[in-house]
């Protein structure tokens, strides 16, 4: 059984693909660079219960957790006259999308609090600029994390990371060529699978 935290949907094709029920409140979420940041430093200080729910204008919520940090659930989308519409993989339309979103956060968060396992933590950045995955925002999280004491595995296609990677040894490091699509989550998931898992 694994935790992995991930900041795209990463994490959660790789649940699928494991056949392992999804045990955090990180799936089909995206998380910002500080924020994920933040998780990593105080993941075993966070009130988890203190959370509330923000509205964005594209109409999916951002739950804000303990004023520590953002998980941003994009796939979950408040739509008036929808009733549970399941769009493909992970996209649900609601117009009562604020209690599915509630309901998933808490159910899943139980089932990490019980399990009790350690996050492993995977981190997709890229010269695209994915989110605000900057070759700058991504080196400085991984320099500012490098004391704790969770295994991160990194996807990039930042070559100028390789050698922060190679001082530290709870880093998987995993290089792709010019034509890496941080998009293609699922993709990344199948072909790296092994190395997400550790």
């Amino acid at each position: 059984m694994v935790n992995i935290i991930a900041n795209s949907c990463i994490g959660g094709y790789i649940y699928r693909d494991i056949n392992q029920q999804f045990n955090n409140p990180f799936m089909w979420s995206l998380m910002k660079c500080n924020d994920m940041e933040q998780l990593i430093l105080n993941y075993t200080k966070v009130n988890w219960a203190n959370f509330k729910l923000i509205l964005t204008p594209n109409q999916y919520f951002i739950v804000r957790v303990d004023d520590c940090f953002n998980i941003h659930y994009t796939h979950y989308i408040l739509a008036y006259g929808h009733k549970m519409t399941k769009l493909n993989d992970a996209d649900v339309l609601d117009e009562r999308i604020y209690e599915y979103v509630c309901q998933k956060y808490m159910t899943r968060l139980r089932r990490m609090i019980s399990d009790g396992i350690s996050p492993r933590f995977v981190i997709m950045a890229a010269t695209q600029g994915q989110y605000d995955y900057t070759e700058e925002n991504l080196r400085h999280l991984i320099e500012n994390t490098s004391d704790s004491p969770y295994k991160k595995c990194i996807i990039t296609n930042y070559s100028c990371i390789t050698d922060i990677a190679g001082r530290n040894d709870d880093i998987v490091m995993v290089d792709h060529p010019i034509n890496y699509d941080p998009y293609n989550t699922k993709y990344y998931a199948n072909t790296y699978k092994t190395q997400i898992i550790g």
